[in-house]
């Protein structure tokens, strides 16, 4: 097992080489463990030393993945490197750690304009190696550096930088746009690139954040008024800069919080002038905000395209759409040019503004949505959302920038849906059968009766009990963990109080203590699983697909020997927003609705069930448990790390799958 694993590994690391050598791109479909991808970014960075490229730029599906790669990285290799992290994660004041990261970055800015953050103002010592996340913290403790501002310090001198995908696209970008055209680009696990492009270019408009955003507007407009009253000849200083179109100076990336809104064309042309002067541009966003209060009083919910809202909105106001481009930029350099600390009202109206600059510069790859009822059809908290609708667009800008690219993924079948939603044009390599896990696909309960949560069927008294005969089975031949993921939390309630009413769940906790996922508390839930399986007999997890325990397992999987998917994690398509990007995909990029979503179920089976051997885990189970998943539509799109050891493995029953988990577990501790 071990040379195969050193055979595929040496395979792997040979074609990353080929690929980096021609400045190419290319995707590796393999499993989630961090061994091959380890050690093939130690083969890159000694690549990169002998043909003097800049850096190895790591981009992880999770913050804290970077302290086991961080680990591993230093037993192979003696180079110098930085964890890139938020202000969130990275504070040492533990007061000012709570909170969103909004929140947490103007408590940051205030204490460092009034120079009370002792940390920001000492000077950073050199370091000579990787260091993870909790080492910088402990280091900088130490030190009474601040963490985040060191790192930063650190990249130019070093050669691997590591940070999570939502923080290069929030902030890495700006930091590392000098070093890309010399730099190899590495996501670590890349599997739904796609939605985290789209959460971070996204935005929400609710009645509260409009409320603030006027109150930061009464607060920017008295700090403009204050120095044109102190000091006229800075303000017209100012006005002559927007004029000239030099506004680059003044836009300080600690105001932008997204740095897309400022495209060549905006820094570098002159600011129209119905906004140049800031009293003007304040009365313009003042409008918008005020249109957009307007807009929240309806009841009825609706999806248009991004140029009739814009239209709707100029034509009302008497605004031109190129004006709006600038409402970031002014809006960073007027903070900027006035020195007022962030405040959570101009949060808001940074809010407010990118909303105007995205809408207007990349109106044909946005929605507007208005939903009413977003949460509940019985709770009024009407919200606008900006929805992004084509990833590819965004990605393809900075891979064009780097020196060449490499995406890790654990599944991308169909192909070609994965690389026209990135809008990639590679190679793919796939990696071989895992013999470490076990996959199944378990179709049928005890009494022979088909296993499923389709809609019409998921209710059935018969289905639901033989899911619970399936735990209780398998509770007696899997030691520690066992980890069950549902389609949605409301399948997850009905099983729950069905199994309650049927006693099989005390039969259950007389073999296993059970763990079930609820809305903030998944962290003590983790926690309290893994202590239970370091301490007990073992634990059963019942979580969600899509929900924050199916995100952060891999931090707590190293007692889960077993893991399964209850019924096709499809997404819901009421989800307004989903039914406008499928609309949009359909319309621009030629993917048929019924294959993204099939796609969309696939890839999210397969990431929850890969977690239990992302890991330290030797060895696993994975089973997939609906008859669906037997169809051959559906194990065509189980990549082939997993498909190739279902040998005789599919349409098993319960029974079987207890034999056949029996047997693995003891050959594999033989």
């Amino acid at each position: 097992m071990e040379s195969e694993d050193i055979i595929e590994t040496s395979q792997v690391i040979k074609k990353i080489l080929d690929n980096v050598k021609s400045a190419g791109k290319l995707i590796i479909q393999c499993s989630p463990d961090l061994d091959t991808k380890v050690k093939s970014i130690a083969s890159l960075a000694e690549f990169i030393v002998q043909e003097s490229l800049e850096k190895i730029i790591i981009c992880t599906h999770h913050a804290l993945t970077a302290d086991r790669i961080t680990k591993q990285l230093n037993n192979l290799i003696n180079i110098k490197g930085v964890c890139l992290s938020s202000k969130k994660a990275y504070c040492l004041k533990k007061p000012m750690c709570f909170g969103t990261e909004s929140e947490i970055q103007a408590k940051c800015q205030n204490h460092c304009v009034r120079g009370k953050c002792e940390f920001r103002l000492s000077t950073p010592p050199e370091i000579s190696k990787i260091l993870s996340l909790t080492e910088i913290k402990t280091f900088c403790e130490d030190s009474g550096v601040c963490p985040y501002y060191y790192t930063q310090s650190q990249i130019s001198s070093s050669k691997i930088i590591i940070c999570s995908q939502s923080f290069f696209f929030r902030k890495g970008m700006s930091l590392l746009s000098t070093f890309l055209p010399k730099s190899i680009l590495l996501f670590e696990d890349a599997f739904n690139l796609d939605t985290c492009i789209i959460d971070y270019l996204s935005i929400n408009l609710n009645l509260k954040i409009l409320s603030s955003a006027l109150r930061g507007l009464e607060e920017l407009g008295d700090k403009i008024k204050e120095i044109f009253e102190q000091d006229f000849g800075d303000y017209e200083k100012f006005y002559t800069d927007c004029k000239e179109g030099k506004l680059k100076t003044y836009a300080d990336s600690e105001y932008l919080m997204r740095d897309v809104v400022c495209n060549d064309e905006v820094l570098y042309t002159p600011v129209p002038g119905n906004i140049r002067k800031p009293s003007h541009f304040l009365k313009c966003i003042k409008q918008i905000i005020v249109y957009l209060r307007m807009s929240l009083r309806g009841k009825e919910a609706s999806i248009q395209s991004s140029y009739g809202f814009l239209y709707k909105l100029c034509s009302n106001f008497f605004i031109r759409i190129d004006s709006l481009k600038y409402a970031s930029l002014l809006f960073a350099s007027l903070c900027t040019f006035t020195k007022i600390p962030l405040s959570d009202n101009l949060m808001s109206l940074n809010f407010v503004c990118d909303f105007c600059s995205l809408s207007s510069i990349y109106p044909e790859h946005y929605s507007f949505i208005f939903e009413p009822y977003p949460e509940s059809i019985k709770i009024l908290n009407p919200v606008i959302q900006l929805s992004y609708q084509n990833p590819g667009f965004f990605l393809k800008d900075f891979l064009n920038k780097s020196y060449s690219s490499i995406f890790f993924t654990s599944s991308c079948i169909p192909e070609n849906i994965y690389k026209t939603l990135l809008g990639l044009d590679c190679e793919i390599l796939n990696t071989g059968y895992k013999p470490n896990i076990c996959p199944m696909i378990l179709t049928k309960g005890s009494d022979q009766l088909f296993l499923t949560t389709k809609f019409e069927e998921k209710a059935d008294d018969g289905i639901m009990r033989n899911y619970g005969e399936v735990l209780l089975e398998l509770s007696d031949e899997v030691p520690d963990g066992i980890v069950v993921f549902f389609p949605e939390f409301s399948v997850l309630e009905n099983y729950i109080l069905k199994w309650n009413e049927s006693l099989l769940l005390f039969r259950l906790l007389e073999k296993k203590l059970v763990f079930v996922e609820t809305l903030g508390n998944e962290y003590r839930i983790l926690r309290s699983f893994n202590r239970a399986c370091e301490c007990g007999r073992g634990a059963v997890l019942l979580a969600v697909c899509r929900g924050k325990i199916a995100n952060d397992l891999h931090l707590y999987s190293e007692h889960v020997k077993c893991s399964l998917t209850f019924g096709v994690p499809q997404a819901s398509i009421l989800s307004r927003v989903l039914k406008s990007r499928l609309a949009y995909m359909k319309e621009r990029l030629g993917i048929d609705e019924s294959e993204y979503l099939n796609f969309d179920a696939m890839r999210q089976a397969v990431f929850c069930l890969s977690q239990s051997i992302r890991g330290n885990v030797k060895n696993a189970i994975i089973i997939f448990a609906d008859k669906r998943f037997d169809s051959q539509a559906k194990k065509n799109k189980i990549p082939e790390w997993i498909s190739g050891g279902f040998k005789s493995y599919t349409n098993v029953s319960t029974d079987v799958a207890r034999n056949l988990s029996f047997k693995f577990l003891k050959y594999s501790q033989s």
